[in-house]
């Protein structure tokens, strides 16, 4: 199997099981309505939900407690990911391929994968961030899974043999923290179609 063959089949493994997550966060969400929980509110021998003063009950035995969501979601690791945004998995990409030695084709394949998801990045955001003014309800495409598809796009895509191997091991390790930060926000804090919605707006495509 050739390099671009290679490169395709990693990256194909790479979308299929952020995609399979995704789903079954997004079920799990849809079964138990965790994003409808006021998890300020909610005490553990009261569950309210947002907008409501009466407790209510646990609509199944294994959906999540509100004090096992807040556990499972640091408000420090979403403060760290929202506050170095794309720029935590585009810089070391970045970088690391210009120092990393491995020749002009390769360090070519990882720019023109940042500058497609830089390109899809800034002529989304905008619109994904404040959808919610405009739609009813305040449906909410999940910006979130947006952000972090955007990190994760070229991190699958690009080559990354070339590089060092501290900037490889940062690199995997932040994705790890990435698909972590995708599961629980699909399964917690969004319903399945903002999830799907912020999946689909996600530059999920390999580069041609």
């Amino acid at each position: 199997m050739g390099q671009p063959q290679a490169l395709l089949a990693a990256s194909t493994v790479w979308l299929s099981g952020w995609s399979l997550g995704l789903f079954a966060a997004a079920l799990w969400e849809g079964i138990c309505a965790h994003s409808a929980y006021d998890l300020r509110r909610s005490t553990p021998d009261c569950l309210r939900h947002k907008g409501s003063e009466v407790c209510a009950e646990f609509s199944v035995a294994w959906c999540a407690a509100p004090a096992s969501i807040l556990s499972l979601s640091p408000r420090w690791l979403g403060d760290a990911a929202g506050m170095g945004g794309p720029l935590l998995t585009w810089l070391p990409l970045l970088l690391g391929s210009s120092s990393g030695g491995g020749g002009g084709r390769s360090e070519g394949e990882v720019r023109e994968a940042l500058r497609l998801a830089l390109t899809w990045y800034l002529a989304l955001i905008g619109p994904v961030r404040h959808a919610h003014r405009l739609m009813p309800a305040r449906w909410d495409p999940s910006g979130h899974i947006f952000v972090y598809g955007a990190q994760l796009a070229p991190y699958a895509h690009a080559p990354l043999a070339h590089l060092s191997l501290p900037v490889r091991g940062w690199l995997a390790g932040w994705a790890a923290v990435l698909l972590y930060l995708s599961v629980q926000t699909a399964a917690f804090f969004h319903t399945p179609g903002e999830t799907a919605a912020g999946f689909a707006l996600a530059p999920n495509r390999p580069p041609p």
